[in-house]
């Protein structure tokens, strides 16, 4: 399986509630140099696990990251989700 499609097996990992191996498919695919696109999709999924686990400072943390890449790459909409996804968790 290709890097591209591993997002898509975590998340399907995190429907099925198998979350602490859907967390660490997504650190794992954090830790690789990955399109831009991807890295969005992976920080939009990778926060939910924080919140179902009540980590809530890491949940904060994740999508603060995913405002940041939003802001280098000018995108109001990343921004906007990323701000939105953060008052999600509070």
């Amino acid at each position: 399986m290709n890097i591209q499609n591993n997002p898509a097996l975590a998340f399907q990992l995190f429907e099925e509630k198998k979350f602490i191996e859907s967390k660490n498919l997504y650190e794992e695919i954090l830790e690789k140099t990955l399109a831009l696109n991807v890295t969005i999709q992976v920080r939009y999924g990778y926060g939910y696990h924080f919140s179902v686990l009540g980590l809530v400072e890491e949940a904060i943390d994740n999508y603060t990251e995913l405002e940041m890449i939003g802001r280098g790459n000018s995108s109001n909409e990343i921004v906007s989700q990323a701000i939105h996804q953060a008052g999600m968790v509070y």
